[in-house]
């Protein structure tokens, strides 16, 4: 059953062949647009292959839904303090970075797609304070990936 949900998440992400709007069309100055727009992605794209992973990890007992769970709730805090700060897109990647490196390999491998987009540098970006858009983005996604991982904390 669970392989067969997998399957089917990824079927629905692959059978989507026109682009729908994205969230970039009217935010030209998000940093993680442009960010974005450099691996030739959308930040819809991004996230939902995150999405899919956090899922499979979930189903798969690659780690718990607490662990799951205390990590986003740590991003959404560091998240909140960035924003009060205003932060960097560099300070803002240097801690998922961090983060991601304390992971254990197995959940590391899970969530290659970071490795990946927390590698991307932009020139003229990596200084650049995230706009409230960028923080807006964030805050929805890290939500997005805590609405995933509910359910499993009371399977």
């Amino acid at each position: 059953m669970k392989k067969l949900l997998v399957m089917f998440l990824i079927l629905v992400g692959c059978a989507t062949t026109q682009q729908p709007p994205s969230v970039c069309d009217n935010k030209p100055d998000s940093v993680i647009c442009q960010v974005a727009a450099k691996v030739g992605q959308t930040p819809e794209q991004m996230a939902q292959v995150l999405k899919i992973a956090n899922i499979t990890a979930l189903m798969n007992d690659v780690y718990t839904a607490q662990e799951a769970a205390a990590f986003v709730a740590d991003l959404q805090a560091f998240v909140k303090t960035c924003r009060e700060t205003q932060a960097t897109y560099a300070t803002v990647i240097s801690y998922v970075v961090l983060r991601y490196n304390k992971l254990p390999p197995k959940v590391q491998i899970a969530f290659l797609l970071l490795q990946t987009v927390a590698g991307v540098q932009v020139e003229g970006l990596n200084d650049r304070p995230l706009t409230d858009d960028d923080y807006d983005m964030l805050e929805y996604h890290l939500n997005q990936q805590m609405q995933i991982i509910t359910p499993f904390l009371f399977a």
